[in-house]
């Protein structure tokens, strides 16, 4: 959370889980906050606590977002998880 600027005000969250780190994005700053999620289960939690969910998988699905639309791309626990 830390490492997230403050001044972020469009934010996406690569392998949201459940939305806790977005929801802790949106308790500190004004922000929009869309997750991106591989598991359903997980995406319905997580659609409790952020703006916008959508299930799929980055490394095999096109996701599609129009351009300029985040000033802030995280990819907190995801990318240990990801094909070399």
């Amino acid at each position: 959370l830390e490492l997230i600027p403050t001044t972020a005000r469009r934010i996406l969250d690569i392998g949201c889980g459940g939305g806790r780190l977005g929801a802790a994005i949106k308790a500190r700053q004004p922000a929009e906050v869309v997750g991106i999620e591989v598991s359903p289960p997980a995406a319905d939690r997580a659609r409790k606590r952020l703006d916008e969910v959508r299930v799929g998988n980055i490394e095999a699905d096109e996701i599609e977002f129009p351009d300029g639309r985040f000033d802030c791309i995280v990819c907190a626990d995801v990318l240990e998880h990801l094909r070399s």
